[in-house]
């Protein structure tokens, strides 16, 4: 966990590992731009996506489409994300918790966090590992 209370996990996309802030309120997943140009198989769809920070500024921002999407023991072959051109001192983007929507998730409040799955069910506790 971070001195501001997110929540810092590691993620792999396409292989390429990353660490990446786990945010319940955010809608979408996305990267910062450094991280995004490192994955070679993106596909941009069609359309795009409008979001609003908490400061209320809208964001117009274009879909893409990633493969091989790990977090913690959840894999997925194709996951739809984002990219900002911003620089988030060291963090390689933001996880939303659109990937877990079919999953049902737990959590407790430890100062550093994982993710697992116990009998069908997320839940998000304890210290990462890898």
């Amino acid at each position: 966990m971070l001195p501001s209370g997110h929540i810092l996990l590691k993620a792999r996309i396409e292989g390429v590992e990353g660490n990446f802030i786990f945010d319940t309120g955010a809608g979408l997943t996305v990267f910062t731009k450094t991280f995004f140009d490192k994955l070679k198989s993106v596909k941009k769809e069609d359309g795009g996506y409008t979001g609003f920070r908490a400061t209320g500024e809208r964001l117009d921002i274009d879909l893409y489409e990633v493969r091989d999407f790990e977090f913690g023991p959840l894999k997925k072959p194709v996951e739809e994300v984002s990219f900002l051109d911003a620089n988030l001192g060291g963090i390689d983007g933001i996880i939303a918790i659109k990937l877990l929507e079919h999953q049902p998730l737990q959590s407790t409040s430890p100062k550093t966090y994982s993710v697992s799955r116990i009998k069908n069910r997320w839940r998000v506790s304890g210290k990462w590992q890898r």
